[in-house]
């Protein structure tokens, strides 16, 4: 079975209703192969790890480490993946058993991000939608209200192009988005404000209490390319009682948070990290990359929409 993704063709053992397949074999190559292996042992502890993630009490969520024929991802308490070390083969050595869709979250949304940067391209912790032909990107930190901020502004007409994970091109005479997948992640309470309750939603993954709804859009087609026309990093760090504040980033600035935004495998390779110092300068330097900031609730999404679309 063949998939679109990230504007990639995944090829897989394991079915994956999340992604759009593709309509007919080709006689070309997937660009990345995955293969969940039969349940077996844990792969053997690394020498050394040479990333670690955290969870917010300090315990391990991801680790990464290099192995003989590339490295090994280890979702700590939930699977194990090796992959080579282009990107191009991917293979679930452990999984623990359980719901199926956690093994499908872990590969879609948090290896294949980690494989586009190993495979020499950019991408984006971001979720974007399409306004006037153009894509408008929202970065920051996990929990800020990327993917609930961009299901405002579909409500509001403007579809949903990535959630998470948006790839970045140079595309010569504009920098271009790749879309993820057409699909939107959101909590409970999010889809209850947003009158999404009735949506079909399926869960996302057995230690989340989101929900993945599918956004039947053209828009999110992960084969077609979309101008980038801004960038909005999320900042909560003001009043209850302020309203939105837009303002816009000088390009050092604006680079720095685009860097510190990118999704990063191997965070000690010196080559990648010049590369993308590089890259997100270009893009800063092209783009208008804006810093709003509003105070937290679900009671103020509709005034970042409002002053997003002005400022735009």
């Amino acid at each position: 079975m063949s998939y679109r993704v990230y504007g990639l063709v995944l090829a897989s053992n394991l079915p994956l209703p999340e992604l759009a397949a593709v309509a007919a074999p080709t006689n070309e190559d997937p660009d990345v192969r995955f293969r969940r292996a039969p349940l077996s042992c844990l792969y053997p502890d690394p020498p050394e790890w040479f990333m670690h993630w955290r969870m917010p009490s300090g315990e391990p969520w991801l680790s990464a480490a290099r192995n003989d024929d590339g490295y090994l991802l280890r979702f700590h308490d939930h699977a194990d993946f090796v992959m080579d070390d282009g990107g191009r083969e991917i293979v679930c050595r452990y999984w623990k058993e359980g719901a199926p869709e956690t093994l499908r979250h872990l590969l879609i949304d948090q290896v294949m991000p980690l494989v586009l940067n190993l495979r020499g391209a950019e991408a984006l912790h971001a979720s974007a939608v399409l306004v006037d032909g153009g894509a408008v990107a929202f970065t920051g930190p996990t929990g800020s209200g990327k993917s609930t901020l961009a299901a405002e502004l579909a409500r509001a007409g403007h579809p949903v192009i990535s959630d998470d994970c948006l790839g970045v091109v140079d595309g010569g005479a504009a920098f271009e988005v790749v879309p993820a997948y057409p699909g939107l992640r959101l909590r409970s309470d999010a889809l209850h404000h947003l009158d999404l309750d009735e949506h079909p939603a399926q869960p996302v993954a057995e230690y989340t209490d989101k929900c993945r709804l599918t956004v039947e859009d053209s828009a999110a087609d992960p084969s077609r390319r979309r101008p980038l026309s801004a960038v909005f990093v999320l900042d909560d760090r003001c009043g209850a009682d302020a309203e939105a504040v837009v303002r816009e980033l000088h390009p050092r600035d604006a680079a720095m948070e685009l860097i510190r935004s990118a999704f990063r495998f191997e965070v000690e390779d010196r080559s990648m990290l010049e590369r993308q110092l590089e890259f997100f300068t270009r893009v800063a330097a092209a783009i208008p990359v804006r810093r709003i900031s509003a105070p937290r609730g679900l009671d103020r999404l509709p005034g970042l929409r409002r002053a997003i679309l002005q400022s735009l």
